[in-house]
């Protein structure tokens, strides 16, 4: 495929042109213990600007924005550090502890099922990981779509 008019590319086509330039840089993420994903993207008709992303990778676990945060702010949420990566399940699902957005107003899980990533309450996880007491429970909708 050759592109001729940024402006005229379906977002499934920015998927494979992202996917391509991960796959492009994957020997450099190798060799320096990184990993590169190409974010938001910007178009007009002659140019596109693609966001990259860096990110640390240890132990094989890529790090990101909302992975520090958890570090950093978990245990004002009622979780420990240790908490991160941690599985849980919600009804018939199991879901992954990936990060914490704490911008919002009550801050959200960042949680990751089947490749995708759901942003959960922090009460629904703590009691899903049984850090909750009875009286401390409310209950609490499923995960909103990341």
């Amino acid at each position: 495929m050759k592109i001729t008019d940024f402006t005229a590319l379906k977002n499934a086509d920015y998927n494979v042109v992202r996917a391509e330039i991960k796959a492009a840089l994957a020997p450099l993420a190798e060799k320096y213990g990184v990993s590169f994903d190409a974010a938001g993207i910007s178009v007009a008709p002659g140019f596109a600007t693609f966001k990259l992303n860096l990110a640390l990778t240890t132990e094989g676990v890529k790090e990101s924005r909302e992975t520090l945060v958890f570090r950093q702010l978990a245990h004002l949420f009622g979780f420990e550090k240790t908490d991160l990566f941690k599985t849980f399940a919600l009804g018939a699902k199991r879901y992954q502890i990936v990060g914490l957005k704490a911008g919002r107003s009550k801050g959200s899980i960042v949680a990751a099922s089947e490749g995708k990533s759901y942003l959960v309450p922090p009460e629904i996880v703590l009691k899903a990981l049984g850090k909750l007491t009875q009286a401390e429970r409310r209950e609490g909708d499923m995960p909103v779509h990341n």
